[in-house]
Parts: C-alpha cells; structure tokens; sequence
C-alpha cells in the first residue's frame, strides 16, 4: 500500500478505480461494462440480479440502455485521438461503509436521489455516466471487494460531451471523487438518521 493509500479514510466508504493499462481498449467495452451491472444476458453476472436501482447522468436512459453506450461513441467519435491508448470506458465502483450501507437498504426511497447525485459528482458535469447500485448480497470472483457490501458501479464516458477532451484518470482524480462522495454520503445518512428521529419523537 502506497502512502497516499494511507492517508485515504476506508471507514467512511472507498472508492475503487477499476481501469487498468490496456483495459477497455476494445469499441464494446462500455456495453460490457453496461451489461455486467445490469446483469444482461452474456455477461458475467447472467441472472444474478442483485441490482436495485440504475440511471444515468448527461445521457438518455429512459428509452433504451442500449442507447447509452451509443451515445458514448457518438462522442468518441468526435475526439481526436492523440495515442495509441484508446480506452473507451472508465469504470468505477464506490463501496459503502457497512453501516451506511445497512440504512440505505433499510430507506430504499433514498437511494435513487442520492445515488443520482453521486453520479453528478463522478461525471464532474461533462462525462457521461451510467451507474447501477447493488445490494452486495452475492459474492462475486470479479470483484471480491464489493462481495457482502452494498456498492455503486459507474460506467463512464473518458470523452467530454462539453470540450471533447480525454477524461483525466490517475490517483488524484479518484482521491478527489473518493472524499467528495464520502462527504455526501455522510451528510445524506446524517439527514435519514435525523428524520428517522423525528418519526420516533413523534409517535411517543
């Protein structure tokens, strides 16, 4: 572990960059990508239906899925490729706390609402993103972190539907993403555990 990994605060949930050199170089990366999260028929996690709420943020959803990843190379298409590195996808996944987890799955009507913001902050409000939660109930060989935790994948455009430039993947971004959804996730488990109370409070 690198000092960097040192100073990151695991407690209140993680951030896991799943992009690696030559990985998702193919065109179909975004639609496997796409199809392990909703557990599509041909991927990986084929009638493992663990997945509780998907959307996405800068693209339509409510149409087709399918259409997503098109509009992903809809916009590859218009960048310019400077290298020979051509990723086609990012892939994300954040990890709730165990606690904050264990909430969540208590007050389902909060997690399209707050999964949707936490899409917002990934995308930096210029990259497409697609993101699916689940509930972490199954164990998976392919992702053994996430197994028995209730998690977040996040399927993202690397070109910028504003500037047409290359998505910037290193430590720092994802550090940076990292602290700004475990400050969301704290304040939106704060506000469920303080309505929960005035429920309470109110009933006696």
């Amino acid at each position: 572990m690198s000092e960097k990994s040192k100073n990151r605060n695991y407690e209140s949930g993680i951030l896991i960059n799943k992009a690696q050199k030559g990985k998702y170089n193919n065109p179909d990366a975004a639609s496997k990508i796409k199809g392990y999260i909703l557990g599509e028929k041909g991927s990986s996690k084929e009638n493992r239906k663990d997945i509780i709420h998907y959307g996405a943020y800068g693209t339509i959803d409510f149409l087709d899925t399918d259409l997503i990843t098109e509009q992903f190379l809809d916009i590859q298409k218009c960048h310019v490729r400077h290298c020979k590195n051509k990723r086609y996808a990012d892939h994300e996944v954040f990890v709730f706390a165990e606690e904050d987890g264990i909430i969540l799955k208590r007050n389902p009507n909060y997690i399209s609402s707050i999964s949707e913001k936490m899409a917002s902050i990934i995308s930096d409000g210029e990259f497409q993103t697609f993101y699916g939660v689940h509930n972490g109930d199954m164990y998976d060989e392919n992702y053994p972190e996430t197994s028995g935790k209730m998690h977040i994948h996040f399927l993202v455009n690397p070109v910028s539907f504003k500037t047409l430039k290359k998505r910037q993947e290193n430590f720092s971004a994802t550090e940076k993403h990292e602290l700004q959804l475990q400050n969301l996730i704290r304040t939106e488990i704060d506000e469920i555990k303080k309505q929960r109370r005035t429920k309470i409070t109110a009933l006696q």
